[in-house]
């Protein structure tokens, strides 16, 4: 199954084909084309022809002269998934990025990958992009990459409702201490202070 927002190796899912068993897709380099979800799907389809080629030849790939292409394929997926994450509303896990504030804080995706190819282990096919506070943001400071495990092992526990940060926010108002909260919901104190300070969950 295929959904808007849903990102294959350089493709992201962006509107229905009138065509039967296709999709609208874009290209990192900016492409659009109508794609086989089949081959989306089984990884037979991950970009446009000259993005898919051993040389990267699409505008964002011109910008990263003498980056592997393997490589940049691989910041390219993690970027377009993180930013599909935190805002689109469709995309999977979106509740948990997007939902509750977390957003990408680079001006562009350029700039997104240039930050990674600073980041040891960036070329480590076997690491994933992984953010070291899970209540903090896509920014510089904040990412890393490490084992599937080790991201697995870093994900919220807990999944909040709209209600749960409601009642966290009116107790701490109340003068519940962050402590206090943390104890009592199984939280972090980290993220008991992104709640209580807006910096998650700010749509509430």
């Amino acid at each position: 199954m295929t959904t808007i927002g849903q990102v294959f190796g350089l493709w992201t899912a962006i509107r229905p084909s009138n065509r039967k068993h296709y999709i609208v897709c874009r290209c990192a380099c900016g492409l659009e084309k109508e794609v086989y979800k089949y081959n989306l799907i089984k990884g037979k389809s991950s970009g446009c022809a000259n993005c898919s080629n051993k040389t990267p030849h699409s505008d964002i790939g011109r910008k990263f002269v003498g980056v592997p292409s393997d490589v940049l394929k691989k910041l390219l997926n993690a970027t377009g998934a993180a930013i599909s994450r935190c805002t689109d509303p469709d995309y999977e896990g979106y509740e948990h990025y997007g939902h509750r504030g977390i957003m990408v804080k680079f001006d562009s995706r350029e700039d997104f990958v240039k930050h990674l190819l600073e980041l040891s282990g960036h070329n480590d096919f076997s690491l994933v992009l992984d953010r070291i506070d899970n209540d903090g943001h896509y920014e510089a400071g904040n990412l890393r990459f490490v084992t599937r495990s080790k991201s697995q092992s870093n994900r919220r526990v807990t999944t909040l409702t709209d209600e749960d940060v409601i009642d966290i926010r009116r107790r701490y108002s109340e003068g519940f201490t962050q402590t206090q909260l943390a104890i009592e919901t199984g939280l972090s104190q980290s993220s008991i202070s992104q709640i209580v300070n807006n910096k998650a969950w700010r749509h509430i």
